[in-house]
């Protein structure tokens, strides 16, 4: 069952329609034949219709969210997890990690006491970009 009444569509097209034509849809909409109690047969075309427009709506609006999401997100390339770009640091060589995995990362090369500008360097493979200060500290 839909949470919208018959009249879903229309409403929403004299939301959006130009001011002349808001009036002339007013007026039809409110002529004494829409203003009788509809049969249950009459109402069921417009039924259908409210109710696929409200699912084309929400569909539409699932899809503007999941599109957020994902460019609120990327892929830590080296866990593999989908992460928020709030918890990522991303390198001058424009690859992004998790700060978890950069953390780990540059421990490790602390601890191997491996900190020369030549040797702190982006971890993926062939790729030899410096890891800057700031990109530490964000770390």
């Amino acid at each position: 069952s839909s949470h919208f009444g018959p009249s879903f569509c229309i409403e929403i097209a004299a939301l959006v329609a130009l001011p002349a034509q808001r009036a002339a849809m007013r007026s039809s909409y409110l002529l004494p034949s829409r203003l009788a109690k509809p049969s249950s047969s009459s109402l069921k075309p417009s039924h259908e219709s409210d109710e696929e427009c409200a699912r084309r709506l929400q569909q539409e609006f699932d899809a503007e969210v999941a599109a957020k999401e994902a460019r609120e997100r990327f892929n830590c390339p080296l866990c593999l997890e989908t992460v928020a770009l709030s918890k990522g640091v991303e390198l001058d060589c424009l690859h992004r990690l998790c700060r978890d995995c950069l953390s780990g990362y540059l421990e490790v090369k602390i601890r191997e006491k491996r900190v020369m500008p030549q040797e702190l360097c982006c971890p993926m493979p062939g790729c030899g970009c410096e890891v800057t200060t700031p990109q530490i500290e964000g770390a």
